[in-house]
């Protein structure tokens, strides 16, 4: 017989309450480790601890208009480097424009592990991650539109920019009804060099917040994923209830990709 034990604890190397200012920089960050015992009846007990993910965070406001945002990441399963550098220009109080290093803008589940409401990324999980390319964000209090063009949306490393191989993401933000928010997106491109088509994904997905109840839908739509013809779907639900600051309960429930991987 085998038991699993897994405990998760987040904590902040530098808050945003404690958000460290040098030089006109301000540095702040992550640390996210956890802890797993195992115990089975012939092979007895054993416990790893695991850095899950390291993050800092640079940020300076270069002037009224530009800011420029820098991040280092690594864990225990990637080496710690050059996660994004972006810069942005806020034309007016509603229009910025950016380029760089970039997190896409799809998905339900947060990418970074402070952010998320549980400690794992789901299976259902088929956007992408970093961006490298240059787009607009037009946001007003009821809703938000954005779009960029990119030198590579499945795989950007920053010394890899293509100009033959241009792909694309747009979004769209409603969050004019209180509590709600409901969000469409889309991202396309290739894959790799090897291949000449598309990889396109849609996402769908809604929340709801009620004191300290979060509920969550997402539906994603796949189009030539892992190659020509190769479509599906997964979809996620998930419910947040928040007991205070420090302890909450998350239920998730998934329908995995439905495509070949």
């Amino acid at each position: 017989m085998m038991t699993v034990l897994g405990l998760a604890s987040f904590s902040s190397v530098f808050t945003s309450a404690e958000e460290l200012s040098i030089g006109g920089v301000d540095i702040s960050g992550f640390l996210d480790m956890s802890v797993s015992n195992t115990d089975t009846d012939d092979q007895g007990s054993d416990q790893v601890i695991a850095l899950n993910s390291a993050n800092i965070r640079l940020f300076s406001q270069l002037d009224d208009k530009v800011s420029l945002q820098v991040r280092m990441a690594g864990g225990d399963e990637t080496e710690f480097g050059l996660e994004q550098a972006n810069i942005t220009y806020q034309a007016t109080s509603e229009l910025s424009l950016f380029a760089g290093e970039y997190l896409s803008a799809l998905g339900w589940e947060a990418y970074h592990d402070p952010n998320r409401l549980q400690n794992s990324f789901s299976a259902a999980l088929v956007y992408p991650a970093f961006i490298s390319g240059a787009g607009a964000k037009y946001k007003t209090s009821g809703f938000e539109i954005y779009g960029s063009v990119a030198s590579g949306v499945w795989d950007s490393p920053f010394a890899d920019t293509r100009t033959d191989d241009i792909g694309w993401e747009a979004a769209a933000r409603f969050t004019a009804i209180d509590n709600l928010t409901v969000f469409l997106g889309a991202a396309s491109g290739q894959i790799s060099d090897e291949v000449n088509f598309d990889r396109t994904v849609v996402n769908l997905w809604a929340s709801y917040v009620m004191g300290g109840l979060t509920l969550a839908a997402e539906y994603n739509d796949l189009t030539d994923f892992a190659f020509e013809g190769d479509d599906g779907d997964s979809w996620l639900l998930m419910a947040n209830y928040a007991f205070n600051q420090d302890w909450s309960l998350t239920l998730r429930t998934i329908n995995p990709v439905s495509v070949y991987i």
